[in-house]
């Protein structure tokens, strides 16, 4: 999905996690629009970190949210202190 595409409306990230079967670590009523890159997402976009060689991305990203997988939590902790 481009950051400019407006298709359909916002989500809360409990409706994200509900989609993916996943948790909320924080408020789960911010909303986002689309997902974008993490050193791209702007503050209503999600971004998905897989891999630990982008977590050091997150500190600088504008991103609302984060989606990781559980290997990559307490990585991205570790890089958001």
């Amino acid at each position: 999905m481009s950051q400019d595409d407006t298709r359909g409306a916002p989500l809360s990230l409990r409706a994200v996690a509900d989609l993916v079967d996943g948790r909320v670590v924080g408020d789960p009523e911010i909303a986002v629009a689309g997902i974008a890159p993490v050193d791209d997402a702007g503050p209503d976009r999600l971004a998905f970190l897989a891999s630990p060689r982008y977590a050091r991305y997150a500190k600088a990203s504008a991103a609302a949210a984060f989606l990781v997988t559980e290997e990559l939590e307490d990585e991205l902790a570790d890089e958001a202190a």
